[in-house]
């Protein structure tokens, strides 16, 4: 299929694959075939899935005025240019919303176990091998000692030395805070950045209200109840206290939040990552309402919103 053509009516229908007077029907069936196969999310490598994408809403654009058009009839139902173009636009996006809401459920049956049943699953087993380690060696330990006191006792200085897997090298005075009032966003890790099909959305929260316009309690309210309205979609929220991040996560996200105009200082309210393309969209809302969170959130998850390449490594 070409990858440029322009947008009028005979071409309109070849874009959607159809022979021209298709049906509304067969039209819109068309339309919904092939905004599906190339969503940019789902061709995060191929850099045409975006053109492809707008020019297919386009040509369905085209279509669709031109039936309206033709059953309108009587001069009070055809509106000027602009109005008519305001109208077809908000009837489209509202269609294709209600069709994204009642996909976005049986998308996500598609996936037998949740990332987070798999991270606590991996927790438990890994608990598991290492206390039956230690158990292990206290015993070795007591067969050649007499006088060990415990089989219990282990090397607690070894255990403060192993590293949590958060960025975040000391607890942020924030951790509390996150777990008592936004349980559904979790503190940034490595594997969340690593894992394979889902998208991550990034909270840059602070103890100022700088940003946000808010105080830290409202911070992580707002957060929570953006993080449980898309709890089934295939994306995680997490929060990071970039201040406490060791100096190779700081030099990483300090040339990241320079692409954006921003800085370690002041850094963006939110990012999303793709870790599969190595991409990072930056929060472009007006305000930091959750109204305003949720849109651009809903726009990642459409495509709509415009992506950078990550410079560095921190995703391998």
């Amino acid at each position: 299929m070409a990858t440029t053509i322009p947008p009028h009516t005979s071409n309109s229908y070849s874009v959607l694959g159809l022979k021209p007077g298709a049906s509304k029907a067969a039209i819109k069936s068309a339309y919904h075939h092939l905004a599906r196969k190339w969503h940019p999310d789902k061709n995060p490598a191929n850099s045409d899935a975006e053109k492809m994408f707008l020019q297919i809403q386009s040509a369905y654009e085209i279509l669709t005025a031109q039936s309206l058009a033709h059953d309108g009839g009587s001069n009070s139902e055809r509106y000027t240019g602009a109005e008519h173009r305001q109208k077809q636009y908000e009837g489209h996006y509202q269609r294709y919303r209600q069709d994204y809401h009642q996909n976005r459920a049986r998308r996500t049956y598609q996936v037998s176990i949740s990332l987070n049943e798999m991270i606590l699953f991996a927790l438990l087993v890994w608990l598991l091998i290492k206390f039956i380690a230690r158990r292990s060696e206290s015993y070795k330990a007591c067969d050649s000692n007499a006088h060990c006191a415990s089989p219990e006792k282990h090397d607690t200085k070894a255990d403060a030395a192993e590293p949590s897997g958060s960025l975040t090298p000391r607890e942020s005075s924030l951790a509390q805070l996150a777990k008592t009032i936004s349980p559904s966003v979790y503190e940034l890790k490595k594997e969340y950045l690593l894992a394979r099909g889902r998208r991550i959305v990034i909270f840059f929260a602070r103890e100022s209200s700088e940003r946000w316009n808010c105080d830290t309690l409202e911070q992580y309210r707002r957060m929570n109840l953006v993080a449980k309205e898309f709890q089934r979609d295939p994306i995680t929220f997490c929060w990071m206290d970039i201040a406490l991040a060791d100096a190779k996560t700081r030099d990483f996200w300090k040339d990241q939040f320079e692409q954006f105009c921003d800085s370690i200082a002041t850094p963006p309210l939110a990012i999303s990552c793709n870790h599969r393309a190595r991409k990072l969209s930056r929060f472009t809302g007006k305000d930091s309402s959750v109204e305003q969170v949720r849109r651009w959130v809903l726009g990642l998850l459409e495509g709509r919103i415009p992506q950078v390449a990550s410079i560095g490594n921190l995703f391998e």
